[in-house]
């Protein structure tokens, strides 16, 4: 403990204290750990997701804050991973842990954008310019964007999570904007250059870049470091730019638009292929010992009943795909409190038993206790399940009929 119990009422005092504190974290973790070697999920310590259905909340991306010690524990019992602002928490961190010593909490920061309000306050090299030589804002928050390669960025991004795990119960941070988010038109004022190229950044060097900050955030901390930036299947393997470089440098990394994009119309659905890139990311992730946490969200126009199928789609793929290192996440509408529920979760389905299979286009994947049978075609299909099962509504069931991209979650009757 870095602060003395009974240092109290000199607030100079206090913080000169905790700076040095933080200093010596710095040196002393990042010189027992300056090979930066990633620490894969299983070694840090995450609960392996193979057996059931095995969740993330993502708190950072919700407005929500507990109110309650009981509502604080009872989210902990329920999720492998919580990530959230310090007050989000709501001061119950402690106990969190205390319910579910193996559920981890991660702290959020954002990796490559200083916050608006700071402006000013780093030097002018630490940041991006556009070819104009003009500092980067993104569009959505105004935040001015840094040049992740820029030794002093990497400096500040390593104190500032060092301070935010200072004497608190985090397991780790968890880095924003490590994707190629920033390299896409429009979406900042300006595109960045890379000043070792003199060129606008290729998305494999912002990557590989990223995925270092990471890795020096991590070995100067001593905790894992997860990140967001996978953005979907499609993105994990792109010949270009693959986003899982991310896990040569972080333990973790979030797919923000997983089976779908936030607002597109419920009417929308990937190609096959593309789908499947999804379902191959989770298992890719997990041959490489890296954590994938899937995001899939519904926020536009539809009914209950549509968005609870988009839902069911969503977590059939996940099962199709996970090996025992993803954690799933959906979200019907952009004020849902992250640790919503659904009965979906509850399906004691059991474990894999071996990969999944394809047949005339329709995926299937045998559990321990039921079976997961995914259309993602545009053509209504009967599927044949070999045995007696309950569908995920309670109902008996010898066949699966499937309309055009529709799921179900079969457990053994």
């Amino acid at each position: 403990m870095c602060l003395p119990r009974n240092t109290r009422g000199d607030n100079v005092k206090r913080l000169f204290i905790a700076a040095a504190c933080i200093i010596a974290t710095l040196v002393a973790v990042g010189t027992a750990n300056g090979s930066g070697t990633v620490t894969s999920a299983a070694g840090a310590g995450f609960v392996d997701s193979s057996a059931g259905v095995h969740l993330w909340a993502p708190m950072h991306t919700a407005p929500h804050t507990f109110r309650s010690q009981a509502q604080a524990e009872d989210a902990a019992k329920r999720f492998d991973l919580i990530t959230a602002n310090p007050r989000q928490l709501g001061g119950y961190g402690n106990a969190m842990r205390a319910a579910n010593p193996s559920m981890k909490l991660f702290v959020y920061l954002n990796g490559t954008y200083l916050y608006k309000r700071l402006v000013g306050t780093l030097p002018d090299a630490l940041l991006s310019h556009d070819a104009r030589g003009a500092i980067i804002r993104s569009r959505g928050y105004g935040n001015v964007l840094a040049n992740p390669a820029s030794p002093g960025w990497v400096t500040y991004v390593q104190g500032e999570c060092a301070k935010l795990l200072l004497g608190s119960p985090f397991d780790g941070c968890f880095l924003d904007m490590l994707g190629t988010g920033p390299l896409f038109p429009g979406y900042g004022t300006g595109l960045p250059i890379n000043p070792a190229t003199g060129k606008v950044w290729t998305k494999r060097d912002w990557l590989t870049t990223t995925a270092a900050l990471a890795a020096k955030v991590a070995a100067s901390t001593g905790k894992p470091v997860l990140g967001n930036g996978l953005g979907s299947g499609p993105r994990y393997f792109n010949a270009d730019g693959p986003a899982s470089l991310l896990l040569n440098g972080a333990t973790g990394a979030t797919a923000e638009a997983w089976v779908r994009p936030a607002g597109a119309p419920l009417s929308w659905h990937q190609k096959a292929s593309a789908w499947q890139q999804e379902v191959d990311m989770l298992s890719h992730a997990h041959s490489v010992g890296g954590l994938a946490l899937t995001i899939t969200k519904t926020w536009t126009a539809g009914s209950v009943a549509q968005k609870a199928n988009a839902r069911k789609f969503a977590l059939a793929t996940f099962l199709l795909g996970n090996n025992g290192s993803s954690y799933f996440y959906f979200t019907a509408n952009p004020t849902d409190p992250a640790t919503l529920g659904d009965p979906l979760y509850d399906l004691p389905i059991g474990s894999p038993t071996g990969p999944y299979t394809v047949s005339t286009g329709v995926y299937e994947r045998a559990f321990t206790n039921g079976k997961v049978v995914v259309n993602p075609t545009g053509a209504p299909v009967t599927v044949s399940l070999g045995g007696a099962y309950v569908r995920s509504g309670g109902t008996a069931a010898t066949s699966a009929n499937l309309g055009p991209y529709e799921a179900e979650i079969f457990t053994a009757s």
